[in-house]
């Protein structure tokens, strides 16, 4: 098990999660899912932060579909250029294709086919 999967049982972060679920009102801020497994997704790391020292206001409930999409934009912003460029898309043309993609994601609410098209476009993307 991971580092961080374990800092993710510390009470701290117990219970600095229930504090942004609960003023999340328990649901997804993207989709307002209840039903689905809730997480908390920060909106960005700084490193030597532990997950519950970071201010509420840069954390917010995700349903674990709208959490995965947030996740795989980071990668394509992250890494994904180098990608496209390997796959011959010239430079001026790579953020026009990265926000189709994001685009699509984002509209996609159907599970299984928003992972195939993430898992395909990360494995286009990936060859770089």
């Amino acid at each position: 098990m991971s580092e961080y999967s374990e800092l993710l049982k510390h009470p701290f972060w117990q219970r600095k999660r229930l504090e942004i679920l609960k003023r999340d009102d328990f649901k997804c801020r993207h989709c307002n899912d209840r039903l689905s497994t809730l997480h908390i997704h920060h909106l960005f790391y700084n490193l030597g932060c532990l997950p519950w020292e970071y201010p509420d206001d840069v954390m917010i409930t995700l349903c674990d579909l709208c959490h995965l999409k947030e996740e795989f934009i980071k990668w394509v912003n992250a890494f994904g250029v180098r990608g496209l460029v390997y796959q011959g898309f010239i430079r001026k043309d790579v953020e026009d294709v990265k926000e189709l993609v994001i685009r699509k994601v984002l509209a996609n609410h159907n599970r299984e086919t928003s992972i195939r098209y993430m898992e395909q476009i990360k494995n286009l993307m990936s060859n770089g």
